[in-house]
């Protein structure tokens, strides 16, 4: 081997020689800082997550970019909106069962990621598909947070990470809110949300007259639901008679109602809601209409006259009369026509009238022989006089009824009357003289 390049070779070991010399100073430096850094970690921790970018942890922060103390956070939550416009602060605080009472509650302090055994769950708006965090949808607000251990594997490592620590008046269980994300840590879950529910609680009935009505319905609502409206059937014998809709987002309602039939009537309310209709026995009341009061009246019976006491609604102008003084009436025999009148009792005549009903009636004709003219005529039977008539008229004479003749039949009566004459003249005259002679004799 010529010196050239023996020469090479002792360049080329030192060379080497140099780069292990490094390279060990380097190792030698890194397990340094590696204990360094393992001597204090419980003192100064990297906190979870350092390993991702600062803005993949903003996006994963319930409030964007964090707070820094109780009243920060208060004022973040009543503002209803964070610095990345999240407004569902409230309801996500809300569902896993912390209230705002419950924050302001809260005071400065520090958890280590490992505290409980380990047993702390966080929250997230990442899924970073972490092993036991599962999905969970806010409820009125679209959102779908994540919850479980925390990432890397931090449950079981002393991290340290500030916080506002609080207890849930719900159920004195521990939480905090992480300052670098405003992220909730605990670990009991909260109760399961309560949920929505609806109810028709009460309806009143309350009688304003015999006639008239108010009815007053009550509902509750919780978690969410609403009322729309209020359907009231009221029925009497099975038959509607008032069927009304209240539209309403109220929890009472009232109508009123009048019903001048008298009987017994049902009241039934049902409550309209996003769950649907709500019934309950309490919504369906019973009540009456009561008969108008008896009012006691006299008045003068047409038909009897006589003075009676009727319920005043009975008033039948047909039958009865409010002048008592309609039945101060008699009835008597009009002698005129011999018939049954009513009459004013203060307007009775005894030349006119009779209170004797018993010979009311049309007068008898009788046929008599008037004793004076020997003659049959025609009487009423009431004014029979024996002294001058006699009810035998065997042996009375009916008049002749006078021949009705002309001009020719009288001057042939009067010719024939003058022959008569003329004979009864000679008859005398010849008589004369034999009564002369006799009485010369």
């Amino acid at each position: 081997m010529n010196i050239v390049a023996k020469l090479r070779r002792v360049g080329f070991y030192a060379t080497r020689l140099r780069k292990e010399k490094i390279t060990q100073g380097l190792i030698m430096s890194t397990a340094s800082l590696a204990l360094v850094l393992q001597l204090t970690a419980g003192i100064f921790p990297i906190a979870p997550g350092d390993a991702f970018a600062s803005t993949a942890n903003n996006n994963d922060n319930i409030i964007y970019q964090g707070v820094t103390s109780t009243s920060d956070l208060l004022a973040v939550y009543d503002s209803g909106v964070d610095g990345a416009g999240h407004s569902d602060l409230q309801q996500i605080y809300t569902q896993f069962g912390v209230t705002r009472a419950d924050l302001a509650n809260t005071h400065m302090g520090t958890y280590q990621t490992n505290d409980f055994g380990g047993a702390i769950n966080t929250l997230g708006r990442l899924n970073w598909g972490t092993p036991g965090r599962s999905a969970v949808a806010i409820t009125g607000t679209g959102t779908t947070i994540y919850t479980g251990p925390f990432l890397r594997d931090a449950n079981s490592q002393p991290f340290v990470q500030q916080a506002l620590i609080g207890t849930r008046a719900s159920d004195g269980q521990w939480f905090a809110v992480t300052l670098n994300c405003g992220n909730l840590v605990y670990v009991v879950p909260p109760p399961a949300p309560p949920k929505p529910a609806a109810a028709c609680d009460s309806l009143t009935v309350q009688q304003i007259s015999r006639t008239s009505f108010a009815f007053t319905a009550k509902a509750s609502v919780a978690n969410g639901a609403t009322v729309s409206s209020f359907h009231y059937v009221i029925a009497k014998d099975g038959t509607t008679v008032t069927d009304q809709v209240i539209a309403t987002s109220g929890v009472d309602s009232q109508i009123s109602q009048s019903y001048s039939e008298a009987g017994d009537y049902t009241a039934t309310v049902t409550v309209q809601t996003s769950l649907g209709d709500q019934i309950s026995a309490n919504c369906t009341k019973a009540f009456t209409v009561t008969p108008p009061p008896v009012v006691n009246t006299q008045v003068c019976e047409l038909a009897t006259n006589k003075v009676v006491t009727i319920d005043e609604k009975d008033f039948d102008s047909s039958k009865y009369s409010k002048n008592l003084e309609d039945c101060q009436r008699i009835v008597v025999c009009d002698l005129a026509t011999f018939t049954q009148i009513v009459i004013k009792e203060a307007d009775f005549d005894s030349s006119k009238q009779s209170k004797d009903l018993a010979n009311c009636h049309a007068p008898v004709q009788i046929e008599v022989c008037d004793l004076k003219t020997h003659t049959i005529v025609t009487i009423n039977e009431k004014d029979f006089d024996s002294s001058t008539q006699s009810k035998d008229t065997a042996n009375c004479v009916t008049p002749p009824e006078l021949p009705h003749t002309g001009v020719g039949s009288a001057l042939g009566s009067v010719a024939g009357l003058g022959s008569v004459v003329a004979s009864l003249g000679y008859y005398i005259s010849s008589r004369r003289g034999l009564l002369s002679a006799f009485l010369n004799q």
